[in-house]
């Protein structure tokens, strides 16, 4: 993948599953679209070292995924339990349940987190989140049963279930 448009064609088709690992692994839009521009920028300037050793949606899904990281790093935050009402009680349901999702993963290890994005909110097989999460392929799903595990003692703790 050598020119802009090569680049373009190949990489911009999986920006909707860069969204959503950066909007799940950072739990704010607004930086999860920094987030996929920083990770397109950066998929362009390398777009040359790109060894063809995985596909390139992988490729750009591990740059997001590092780039995530390092912004987590960063800020050490936590998402705090929600609170308020909404008037629809369905929606209600629906927003509490997203609000949870997310404090419940901001709550998980760097690697619980990550793993379980990968595997259900985007549907990778374990041979790519084994490449993207930079791994032997034979601990990914070790890292899932862990996240499952660690994800239920969370919500237990907090009284979800």
């Amino acid at each position: 993948m050598k020119s802009a448009l090569e680049f373009e064609r190949e990489c911009l088709p999986c920006y909707g599953r860069v969204l959503h690992l950066c909007e799940r692994m950072v739990g704010s839009r607004a930086q999860a679209e920094e987030l996929a521009q920083d990770t397109y920028l950066r998929a362009f300037q390398k777009r040359l070292t790109f060894r063809g050793e995985s596909s390139v949606s992988t490729w750009v899904l591990r740059i997001a995924y590092r780039l995530c990281l390092d912004s987590c790093k960063r800020q050490q935050r936590q998402l705090a339990w929600p609170e308020g009402e909404v008037v629809d009680e369905a929606a209600q349901r629906a927003e509490q349940a997203r609000l949870y999702s997310l404090a419940v993963l901001s709550r998980l290890s760097e690697r619980s987190r990550s793993a379980l994005i990968l595997k259900a909110g985007l549907g990778l097989s374990y041979a790519e989140m084994a490449r993207v999460l930079d791994v032997p392929a034979n601990q990914v799903g070790v890292y899932v049963q862990r996240a499952r595990k660690e994800a239920l003692q969370i919500a237990r703790a907090e009284g979800l279930l």
